[in-house]
């Protein structure tokens, strides 16, 4: 059942002004719920990157104490035999080669992607659940009319649904790099959510544009516009219209018959004129 114009006044969101239909109450279930997996997938690999580049800060910083103390070594000719001598004595004064400070840093990667698999879920679920909004939404009746090819002119409703598809479209190419990419990145699904969230936003606005025109309700009164307060003006009905033609023919038919008998009576009724010497002329 459509709402009235008491129900779109402030406080209520988007999605309380469509129509309540089964599709609308899908729509709110799965648009927070596939939103939330998502961001928490992306949390996940937000936190996956920040400790892999800890790990390589702490390699790289573990790397430059063994160059220093090797070019330390060689400038002031502490080793005899050459660079060899020099590895080894700030091997035993750092307490680690540079081979292990690699071993350690692909080790400390590892255990920072600790839930790539869980996080993978996350993110596969919520790409499908977000991916159903958009079409739940464009299914409501004569969403693929096209006003202006009727002659009606191009609507906010028609744009909004443009709109709605070209985002939707644009989201599709993000949705698998959102759930293949490495533990460690955000970028497919943060470009997948910011083009789903454009797309299910219009085409609510679209779904709300169209139950308002379908319910006969007007526009919200904006900072510009007047209220019309009173009762609408009624018209003549069919038949009345109707009837108002037929006596409308039936006034012409007379006329032109009257006028057709006073253009036959002209001649006869004729006044002679006459002469000034007292005889008739026609």
């Amino acid at each position: 059942m459509a709402r009235t114009w008491d129900s779109y006044r402030p406080g209520y969101s988007m999605m309380d002004a469509v129509e309540e239909k089964p599709t609308v109450r899908a729509s709110k279930f799965l648009a927070p719920s596939g939103t939330a997996l998502l961001m928490l997938s992306a949390l996940l690999a937000s936190g996956t990157a920040v400790c892999g580049e800890e790990c390589i800060r702490t390699a790289e910083s573990l790397s430059d104490r063994l160059l220093d103390c090797e070019e330390h070594c060689t400038v002031h000719g502490q080793s005899a035999t050459g660079s060899n001598e020099c590895k080894d004595r700030c091997a035993k004064s750092v307490g680690f080669t540079s081979s292990r400070v690699k071993r350690e840093e692909g080790k400390c990667k590892k255990a920072c992607a600790s839930s790539p698999g869980f996080m993978r879920f996350c993110a596969f679920t919520g790409t499908a659940l977000m991916l159903c909004v958009v079409p739940l939404l464009g299914s409501y009746k004569g969403a693929c009319r096209c006003d202006c090819c009727i002659g009606l002119g191009c609507s906010a409703r028609v744009a909004l649904f443009n709109i709605a598809w070209t985002s939707y479209g644009f989201s599709i190419m993000w949705a698998l790099p959102s759930v293949l990419e490495d533990a460690g990145e955000v970028g497919g699904k943060v470009l997948f959510a910011l083009t789903q969230a454009t797309a299910m936003i219009t085409m609510a606005s679209s779904r709300v544009y169209a139950d308002r025109a379908s319910a006969g309700v007007p526009p919200a009164p904006g900072p510009t516009q007047m209220a019309i307060v009173g009762a609408p003006v009624a018209g003549p009905s069919n038949a009345e219209l109707q009837q108002q033609i037929q006596e409308l023919q039936q006034q012409v038919r007379e006329l032109v018959k009257l006028q057709t008998l006073q253009a036959s009576a002209a001649p006869s009724t004729a006044v002679p004129n006459v002469s000034p010497n007292g005889s008739n002329q026609f």
